[in-house]
């Protein structure tokens, strides 16, 4: 079992991963999530065979569904927690930067600053209090998914 509250894997996926994961995207696949802690968009994605193995490599073998967050110019995400009484299952989230070319939108997480460049990847405890400043020019484009206990278990299967 992994024991970690926050680790961050530098160049994870490449710029041309990370382009392929959005380029695949509908942008009538994204829906609205709004409340009065978040504006952004979501969209649920197929994860491709070569992200698994990846997930892999990093000890992640079981997930739950994986999303795309995009979060045009005004968007935001105030500080939260992924795990709360409504999904307790949430152990680790997992967070990738997809893109760079937007201004604000900054992702700290226990007020530490993580995610500066594209392809970085996060896996951090899902109670940890996290999140995203306000885009201020453009539009970013993050891979999130929350993991289970499970996740990290090579001998579990999702089928």
């Amino acid at each position: 079992m992994v024991s970690y509250k926050c680790n961050e894997y530098i160049n994870f996926l490449t710029l041309e991963e990370c382009s392929y994961l959005i380029d695949g995207l509908d942008s009538d696949s994204f829906t609205t999530s709004e409340k009065e802690n978040r504006l952004l968009f979501i969209s649920k994605i197929n994860t491709p065979n070569w992200l698994n193995t990846k997930l892999n490599n990093i000890g992640i073998y079981n997930k739950m569904p994986v999303f795309v967050n995009k979060y045009e110019t005004g968007c935001f995400f105030l500080k939260h927690r992924d795990r709360y009484e409504l999904h307790e299952e949430r152990y680790r989230t997992l967070i990738i930067k997809l893109s760079n070319n937007y201004e604000g939108g900054n992702l700290y997480v226990d007020d530490t600053e993580y995610l500066k460049n594209i392809g970085d990847a996060l896996v951090f405890d899902s109670s940890l209090i996290h999140e995203l400043t306000k885009i201020s020019l453009g539009v970013r484009y993050s891979l999130v998914c929350w993991l289970t206990k499970d996740s990290f278990n090579k001998n579990k299967s999702i089928i």
